[in-house]
């Protein structure tokens, strides 16, 4: 508790050593809002999109997949 960048260094490595496991990836992307809210929210959503099933999400896959990865990116009308 209130070690953030000490538990950012564990659950990284973790993450690393085990990158299939889904709540090491939770964790992380908790632990990391503290230092990087983009990062914390695009492994968040990626994990969401890869496990549901909900069929909403499931056909907004591809667009919930790129804005994941583009989260700063702001586009003019």
């Amino acid at each position: 508790m209130g070690q953030y960048k000490e538990a950012v260094e564990i659950l990284k490595r973790g993450v690393t050593k085990f990158p299939e496991h889904r709540g090491l990836q939770i964790f992380y992307s908790m632990a990391l809002y503290t230092e990087n809210y983009n990062e914390a929210m695009k492994i968040v959503l990626m994990n969401l999109i890869e496990t549901t099933t909900d069929e909403t999400l499931q056909y907004f896959k591809r667009g919930i997949s790129y804005y994941a990865q583009h989260l700063d990116e702001t586009w003019d009308s």
